[in-house]
Parts: structure tokens; sequence; C-alpha cells
């Protein structure tokens, strides 16, 4: 079975981002980068939008957060940013109409 997502064959593993070592930007998926500085220190951070502006938030060092929780954080993120964007939503469609006169 084929995998999903847009390019699920350049998503990283473990085992590349233990050996990249020249500095770059080095994408996930899903808005999730590797960034590598010219030291060779490597972070990560997700790329979103955050009140209709482009956000890189970080989620850390390679040395404290693995591939796996950086996915998972960058997961987080994301839903939360749809559940704030529903609230507003919500609060903006029905409070003007359940509020008294």
């Amino acid at each position: 079975m084929k995998p999903k997502g847009r390019h699920p064959h350049l998503a990283l593993s473990a085992t590349r981002v233990r050996v990249i070592n020249k500095k770059g930007r080095f994408a996930d998926g899903n808005g999730l980068y590797l960034v590598v500085d010219e030291s060779g220190a490597k972070r990560w951070i997700i790329r979103t939008v955050v009140q209709g502006k482009r956000r890189d938030i970080g989620l850390g060092g390679l040395s404290l957060v693995s591939l796996a929780e950086a996915r998972e954080a960058a997961t987080t993120v994301r839903l939360q940013s749809i559940w704030h964007h529903l609230s507003l939503f919500l609060r903006d469609t029905f409070l003007p109409v359940l509020s008294p006169v």
C-alpha cells in the first residue's frame, strides 16, 4: 500500500537526522523542520500560522527532543491552533444570537 501524505518518501528518519551535518532546514512534513546551524547544532521548529501570521515555533534541540517527540509536539501545536480558531468562530457566530437585547 502506498504511504499517505504529500511526499512521505522525503520524511526524515531517525538515522538521517543523526547523520545530517550540513547547514540548512530539513523538512519532515506537516510544517516540522530540523534546523542545522553552521556549528552543527540541531533543533526542531514547527512553521505554522498564528493569528494570520506565519510563525516558527521552537520545539527544542535534538539532544532533548527526539524525532518522535517533535512529531508529537508538532501535532499538539496544530491541534491547539485548530481548536483556538474553532472556539473563536463559535463565539463570533453564536454569542450575538444568545445574548439578551
